[in-house]
């Protein structure tokens, strides 16, 4: 299952690469050699490379690739204090982009409904 996963990543990110390039190629010959450029291209590409970077985090997260800080680490001996190590760091980060991201959609559902926009 988890190989499968990791194949579905890597064929989607080639895919989105792959439609990112094409867009803005034809996002220059629009706009520098028609004289008439598109009117989506821009925010296609922006929209594709967000959803690159949320799923090449993904992918090399699956591969346990991401960079890391490994100074403490390497100079535990224990095997197990490691794993301890491991399943801290993973929680920390779970908790942190979780409150960012319920803080952060608070705070923009907040701004939107005072706004008057739905």
């Amino acid at each position: 299952m988890r190989a499968q996963l990791i194949k579905w990543l890597e064929m989607t990110l080639a895919l989105l690469m792959t439609l990112l390039v094409l867009d803005v190629i034809w996002q220059v010959v629009t706009r520098f050699l028609l004289n008439n450029p598109s009117s989506f291209t821009d925010e296609l590409a922006r929209y594709l490379l967000i959803w690159l970077g949320l799923l090449g985090a993904a992918l090399v997260s699956g591969y346990k690739a991401h960079l890391a800080i490994d100074l403490l680490s390497d100079r535990l001996r224990n095997p197990r204090y490691k794993k301890y190590l491991a399943i801290f760091i993973e929680a920390v980060v779970v908790v942190t982009s979780l409150s960012v991201m319920v803080f952060g959609g608070c705070k923009l559902v907040y701004t939107i409904w005072s706004l008057g926009q739905t």
